[in-house]
């Protein structure tokens, strides 16, 4: 006779024949247990994302990744990464490496995706003084936020928080949070990372 079988569709040895009513139902259980592991894995994706920091997608930039990075004074470098690290970057673009404090960057493109990583696990990590102090004695040109200001001479200096550059006029020194870009020879880059 027409109409719907509720009757048994299936059994298992040894065990009654499940209605298919009850299929229906544990196919629609099945899809909110689904629903709601992806909701907590989408949770447990956002809340590490909101971990991570800037410093954390720098580090995890590697050497000749290409980016575009806008700096606070509105100016752009663009080039192949020579070094990523939480606090600076070092691109390189034309015959110039460009060392761009973290502080300096308004946008970058170019950044890996990466997760937090703790300052125990990541052991020692060079900062932009490190970088910076290979140069001593070398010509270097300086930008600055002070209307597009560009100071090139000797770097004389590497303090904590600041570096000085002999000029014409003598020794200037500047405040490092002042500092948007530090403009390095590409051959000298070369020179001093492999020795």
């Amino acid at each position: 006779m027409g109409g719907r079988d509720d009757g048994p569709k299936e059994s298992f040895a040894g065990q009654l024949p499940v209605p298919e009513h009850w299929w229906e139902a544990s196919a629609v259980v099945q899809s909110e247990q689904d629903a709601q592991v992806h909701e907590e894995a989408r949770g447990l994706v956002v809340a590490e994302m909101a971990a991570v920091t800037l410093a954390d997608r720098l580090k995890a930039l590697r050497e000749s990744e290409s980016v575009r990075v806008h700096l606070r004074d509105g100016s752009l470098v663009r080039g192949a990464v020579v070094v990523g690290n939480v606090d600076h970057v070092i691109v390189h673009e034309a015959q110039v490496h460009h060392l761009v404090p973290g502080h300096a960057i308004a946008a970058i493109t170019g950044l890996p995706r990466s997760v937090h990583l703790d300052d125990e696990s990541i052991g020692f990590v060079s900062n932009w003084r490190t970088a910076v102090r290979d140069f001593l004695g070398r010509q270097v040109s300086v930008s600055m936020l002070i209307a597009h200001t560009v100071l090139t001479g000797r770097l004389s200096w590497v303090g904590h928080d600041h570096i000085a550059v002999i000029d014409e006029g003598g020794e200037v020194v500047i405040a490092w949070s002042a500092v948007v870009d530090v403009r390095l020879p590409a051959l000298s880059i070369a020179a001093s990372s492999t020795s």
